[in-house]
């Protein structure tokens, strides 16, 4: 659905329904939850429902953190000085989440399309402070430096990239900006 069906879609289904908190409540609908207002809209846009596929997974999937299978990070010069954790990966089309401990005075270069998030630690990146719970986020082919002040644990959830082949992973790299490996 492009954006001018989106805004075509919505303009038609507001003038029968009503949108509310992200909600669509069809004409007469007298329920509290009504529809989610994408899903309405891409129903109206398309002139068909919107069918979810099957849940791929059972249960909630549950981690313990304790029982992360740490590895050093590769052919870096950062090594002994950072470790990594495959916390999961569906693979290119689907999130990833990779979890780096980086060493007090270590300054690898995060890069790709990600949201890291400070768990532990704090420093600076591209030389603005971060502390616990900060969130920094890159766009593809963005990259930016971080220097640890302290140890320091960082999620990084690594984006879907849905309009390229090259595979999604998340690589943290020391040095200079360019990309030494598939970096998203």
């Amino acid at each position: 659905m492009s954006d001018a069906q989106r805004v075509a879609a919505v303009d038609a289904l507001a003038k029968i329904g009503r949108f509310s908190e992200r909600r669509y409540f069809a004409p007469g609908d007298k329920g509290t939850t009504g529809i989610d207002s994408l899903q309405a809209a891409w129903e109206q846009a398309l002139g068909q429902k919107m069918v979810y596929p099957p849940a791929p997974f059972q249960k909630p999937v549950l981690m313990n953190p304790d029982a992360r299978n740490w590895q050093a990070v590769a052919d870096q010069p950062t090594t002994g000085k950072m470790q990594q954790c495959n916390v999961w990966d569906f693979g290119a089309k689907a999130c990833s989440v990779v979890v780096f401990q980086v060493a007090g005075g270590a300054s690898p270069i995060l890069a790709g399309t990600s949201s890291c998030f400070v768990e532990h630690g704090s420093g600076d990146v591209a030389g603005k402070a971060h502390a616990l719970r900060d969130v920094a986020h890159l766009a593809a082919h963005e990259n930016a430096r971080f220097t640890a002040t302290e140890d320091t644990r960082l999620l990084v959830f690594v984006h879907p990239v849905f309009n390229e082949s090259v595979p999604a992973t998340a690589q943290i790299t020391r040095g200079t900006a360019t990309r030494a490996e598939a970096l998203i």
